[in-house]
């Protein structure tokens, strides 16, 4: 790696090396290391600050990827210990060094997989079964068995309630530790009444969005009484990230074709709400990971910030979209102690942006105005007004729309008559014509009859 300006480096390679991928393996205040990858190999970037002045030092290590013919990385997951990679043929394997991977015998057939805080979840195939398994995350996973701790079978029986092919379907998982202040929120999103779980997943299979939750009490070994199942939604495109932002009161589904769903509890009937962004383009590579819920994606042509909020005045979502006219970013990751975003682009050069621009400052202090003055003891009932006026002026207008369509089918009817008479009279016309000569060629023929 070479350095080529003071916040630029080039990832020098002779086999035209293109980017799959890129994640924040560790960061702290001092040392940043950074995994990027392609089909044959991965590379460790190390950033660390030198002692005698402010230049920051770099080192890329290569770690070769184990031959498996077509097979490739799926995704690339940091947990509190490990550093683990998910293959497309469902292996795991995690760093048993900084040059070498190891294979976790214990894990096979995994589809998708979440990071929890002490742990992770993951989906995988067994015995023409559809299973989701619970693991906790040590120091080292050599001479351990197994770590995992609980399993849930989603396959209903015998019965494939996905109406899908589990070996070649896109999967998703999203998992959360519900804490106290959460257990509201995740009652309302998910319609349980009495339920209070301790874990929520949320997954996906060929765009069927599914809710799995439990509590462990009632929990055994050998039966699993205390977990429900539903099936939220069905979208027509694959879902690429579902997050969960209960501080927030937001849910965002990540779709493939480029569009955002946006679920959120309403503040005033207590359900599940949902609208969709558009952004119009497929993205190349995102991040989602920030604490506050920013979505950020490259197209190829333009890195993109998307910042959604909830205002609880209006009972509406709010979508703020910062752009940056960066050309030809291959993958990016945020970096949450530098407040910045990591980029790779398709001429290897890596390099940080920042998004911290003075506009956003001021839409801050727009919408901190507009709550101030929706926070008056009058803010719910003007809107409560203007709700049903909006609601009596969309009825006038249907009012409108149908008398005149009504109006128009009269006329319509009106015109098919006029013409229909116009038709008949000119019938009627001929055959009155047609007597008349009929009647002088008789009385001409009698005529001549009488002379002879």
């Amino acid at each position: 790696m070479e350095l080529v300006g003071e916040n630029l480096w080039l990832i020098k390679d002779d086999s035209l090396f293109l980017a799959w991928g890129l994640i924040v393996s560790a960061a702290h205040a001092g040392k940043s290391v950074f995994i990027t990858w392609n089909k044959y190999f991965l590379l460790n970037l190390h950033f660390k600050k030198s002692k005698g002045n402010s230049r920051t030092k770099m080192a890329a290590v290569q770690v070769p990827l184990p031959m498996l013919g077509e097979h490739y990385i799926r995704s690339v997951h940091t947990l509190k210990y490990n550093t683990i990679l998910l293959m497309s043929d469902g292996d795991v394997y995690c760093f048993g060094s900084i040059k070498g991977l190891n294979l976790i015998k214990c894990l096979s057939g995994v589809r998708c997989l979440a990071v929890l805080n002490d742990g992770f979840s993951v989906i995988k195939v067994e015995d023409q079964r559809l299973l989701l398994q619970m693991y906790l995350d040590l120091p080292s996973f050599e001479n351990v068995k197994s770590t995992l701790q609980y399993t849930f079978d989603i396959t209903f029986e015998d019965k494939n309630i996905f109406q899908c092919e589990w070996q070649h379907d896109e999967y998703t998982l999203t998992a959360l530790k519900v804490t106290e202040e959460e257990k509201q929120f995740v009652q309302n999103l998910f319609g349980l009444k009495e339920e209070q779980p301790l874990y929520v997943h949320i997954f996906s299979i060929a765009g069927h969005v599914f809710v799995l939750t439990f509590n462990i009490t009632g929990l055994s070994e050998s039966s699993y009484p205390g977990y429900h199942i539903e099936l939220l939604c069905v979208y027509a495109s694959h879902v690429r990230y579902i997050r969960l932002l209960p501080i927030e009161n937001l849910c965002l589904v990540v779709l493939s074709s480029g569009s955002v769903d946006v679920w959120y509890v309403s503040s005033l009937l207590a359900i599940k709400q949902s609208q969709t962004y558009h952004t119009g383009s497929e993205w190349m590579d995102y991040d989602a990971t920030s604490d506050n819920g920013d979505i950020y994606y490259t197209d190829g042509d333009q890195l993109v910030r998307l910042r959604f909020m909830y205002n609880i005045q209006l009972d509406e979502c709010f979508v703020h979209t910062l752009i940056k006219p960066v050309v030809g970013i291959q993958a990016c990751t945020w970096v949450d102690h530098r407040k910045e975003l990591a980029c790779l682009s398709d001429n290897n050069i890596f390099y940080c942006i920042g998004f911290n621009l003075p506009i956003q400052k001021s839409s801050g202090r727009t919408l901190n105005m507009l709550a101030s003055d929706l926070n008056r003891p009058m803010g719910l009932r003007q809107n409560a007004i203007v709700s049903r006026f909006e609601k009596r002026h969309q009825n006038l207008f249907q009012r409108e729309l149908q008398r005149e369509y009504e109006m128009q089918k009269l006329i319509s009817t009106k015109s098919y008559i006029t013409m229909q008479r116009k038709i008949l009279s000119k019938v009627h016309w001929k055959v009155m014509m047609l007597q008349r000569s009929t009647i002088s060629r008789n009385i001409l023929f009698r005529a001549r009859k009488y002379w002879i």
